[in-house]
């Protein structure tokens, strides 16, 4: 072997004398990003979710996009936390490159031999920048893993649903954590054994290689895979997998934690600051400080529906619905059945402009008052005047309409609101939304 091919050029030799600044300075800025990032997931989804049809790809990419953020963190945060501990020690050892003077120590002989043949404080800060080094490349490493068994994953699922029509399968969360991990093992080198004797002669020898080698450029394997065998041939590679399993497990574990917080579907939340079990009990009332117009701060979203204030000390309520995409379903039923004209005509004289629009409105209204049921105090409201709205704080689009509240007595009242849906042919009833509020 050519000892040359493998000699480190003089900039990278000099870079490594410096390396921990950078680390500091990438590691610190990435780590507050990451944190930050949290938050605009979950306001994104919020804004998103309501107006698109969140598919099996739109929750892969959400949780794959959280399991990456969490990669990385943890292993800039390792690197910070470390490069520390190291920039902390690296001015005694500056100081006092000696180390530990003996001659003033105090205690036995048999104390002080003990205590020489252990960790030197200069070996302790070598170990330090070897693995804070070590844990800026695992960060990287891993998030690349992370992100390529993310694309083989959404591309294994597309073939499974949209070729083989398996929606049931990708939709099942058992199955889409359990894909993952096999994923993520097969990037790792877990099932590479599985390659010792294979004879790559002949027509299945060359296609194995084709195949291999497809996989290696076309998912991205290359951008970590020579690294990777690096760390797996310089140490035990048994535990490097048992750590880099344990490493992306807790990645994934608290990405579903964190997501949990907003989306309940296959997903947990643990709260290690709240052991209270009786305080949220399902089906009773919740004061939502997001169903009230007055209690929104910039970037909030109602994300449902919302009315003005829980205190109604007017003589109406102000009812804002925001339009979901699963309405399009039922919507586009009882337009057809009503057959609404979609497309303006051109009109001769403004009376049949009129008349028109006349029709069309009132058939236009009929349809949402079909497609919403509102109930004060289980009392439907009927003949509901809807008008389609753009909310003027939270840039959500749907359906606002004022109810009179006037002849209330002052008490608790709840509003609910359910709508008509959708699906293979058959329509069908969806509670949607419950807000409580007093009337002044």
């Amino acid at each position: 072997m050519n000892s040359s091919k493998n000699d480190l050029p003089e900039f990278i030799k000099g870079y490594q004398d410096q390396k921990w600044q950078l680390e500091l300075l990438i590691a610190g800025g990435i780590i507050f990003t990451l944190y930050t990032s949290t938050d605009f997931f979950q306001e994104f989804y919020f804004l998103k979710y309501p107006i698109i049809d969140f598919d099996y790809w739109q929750s892969l990419i959400l949780f794959g996009s959280y399991t990456l953020t969490r990669a990385l963190l943890i292993g800039f945060g390792a690197t910070l936390f470390l490069r520390t501990i190291w920039l902390g020690y690296t001015a005694i050892t500056y100081w006092y490159p000696k180390g530990i003077n003996y001659e003033k120590l105090s205690g036995s002989t048999h104390y002080k031999n003990r205590l020489q043949k252990r960790e030197t404080a200069r070996e302790r800060l070598i170990r330090l920048d070897k693995w804070a080094n070590l844990s800026f490349s695992f960060a990287i490493i891993f998030g690349f893993i992370v992100l390529i068994g993310l694309i083989v994953t959404l591309l294994a699922f597309v073939v499974l649903a949209e070729v083989f029509g398996l929606f049931d399968l990708v939709y099942s969360p058992t199955f889409n954590y359990v894909f993952a991990s096999f994923v993520l093992l097969l990037l790792l080198g877990g099932f590479d054994f599985l390659r010792i004797g294979w004879k790559r002669k002949g027509f299945f020898g060359r296609m194995f290689n084709v195949v291999t080698s497809f996989f290696y450029y076309a998912t991205g394997v290359f951008l970590f895979r020579p690294e990777l065998h690096v760390l797996l041939t310089n140490g035990n590679k048994w535990v490097f997998r048992g750590f880099a399993v344990l490493y992306l497990a807790l990645s994934l574990l608290f990405s579903i934690n964190q997501i949990g917080e907003f989306y309940s579907e296959g997903t947990i939340n643990v709260d290690l600051f709240d052991d209270r079990t009786t305080y949220d009990l399902p089906r009773f009332y919740n004061l939502n400080s997001n169903r009230y117009e007055e209690h929104l701060k910039e970037g909030d979203v109602f994300f449902q529906g919302g009315i003005q204030s829980e205190l109604i000390e007017s003589n109406y309520l102000k009812l804002f619905l925001v339009h979901w995409t699963r309405y399009d379903d039922y919507l586009s039923f009882g337009i057809d059945s009503l057959k609404l004209q979609k497309k303006i005509p051109r009109f001769k004289t403004i009376k049949e402009r009129q008349v028109f629009d006349s029709i069309r409105t009132g058939k236009y209204q009929t349809l949402l008052n079909t497609m919403f049921t509102v109930e004060i105090d289980d009392q439907p409201i009927d003949s509901i005047k809807w008008i389609r709205y753009k909310h003027p704080k939270t840039k959500e689009e749907g359906y606002l309409t004022y109810l009179r509240v006037d002849t209330m007595n002052f008490k608790r009242h709840v509003i609910n609101v359910s709508h008509k849906t959708r699906w293979n042919g058959k329509t069908g009833d969806r509670f949607y939304l419950s807000i409580p509020f007093w009337k002044d």
